[in-house]
């Protein structure tokens, strides 16, 4: 378990966040969701600064270069140098045990949305890490790069035992792919929503 025990966030002398307690279970895949402007992308930068964790904001783009393969820029992840034409680091590279079903040795300016997303997501995971904080990853992609992502997202958890929190506003998302908590922020509180787990409501249905 990840416990957040009175979280608080002053932003210029004001209080911002206040006594803010939740629990992350390991292994899981959670969702916070919110209004725009409610404060979710600040809460997430803030728990970066307090947990082993590493945060991908919505600007995947900025991660990445269109001029090389999808390994190359994880090579470069891996490495921690800019892309250049003329020095290719060479580094061992972390790639998820299940299949990702994306050609490595494409360009990524020849990816789809949502194959550029998972390339973002493990670029980030090259560095060493137990919480994934995603900012909205599935906010600019059609339905099937949706589901693509999500899919991914569930197999780091169920796979790999990585934690993700993720901030969606898709209900519908949230609804097929959770496997831990859901949480609301409203009026900068943070509210545990009940929900429905997918996977248990399959076991309990299986036992009737």
């Amino acid at each position: 378990m990840f416990n957040i025990v009175n979280f608080s966030l002053d932003i210029d002398g004001e209080p911002f966040f206040t006594d803010l307690s939740f629990t992350l279970e390991k292994g899981k895949l959670h969702f916070l969701r919110g209004k725009n402007g409610s404060g979710k992308s600040t809460l997430f930068r803030a728990l970066d600064r307090e947990l082993p964790s590493n945060y991908v904001d919505q600007d995947v783009q900025k991660m990445m270069s269109g001029l090389f393969t999808f390994e190359e820029n994880l090579q470069f992840a891996a490495f921690g140098r800019k892309p250049s034409l003329w020095k290719k680091p060479i580094a061992t590279v972390y790639i998820p045990s299940f299949e990702i079903g994306i050609d490595r040795n494409a360009k990524v300016e020849l990816l789809s949305g949502g194959q550029k997303q998972i390339l973002s997501l493990l670029m980030a995971l090259q560095k060493p890490t137990e919480i994934l904080l995603l900012d909205e990853p599935t906010a600019a992609l059609d339905f099937a790069n949706s589901h693509m992502v999500m899919a991914f997202l569930q197999g780091l958890t169920e796979k790999e035992g990585l934690t993700l929190f993720v901030i969606c506003h898709d209900d519908d998302l949230i609804e097929k792919y959770v496997t831990g908590s859901v949480f609301t922020l409203e009026d900068r509180e943070l509210f545990e929503a009940p929900h429905r787990c997918p996977s248990a409501q399959r076991e309990k249905e299986d036992v009737l």
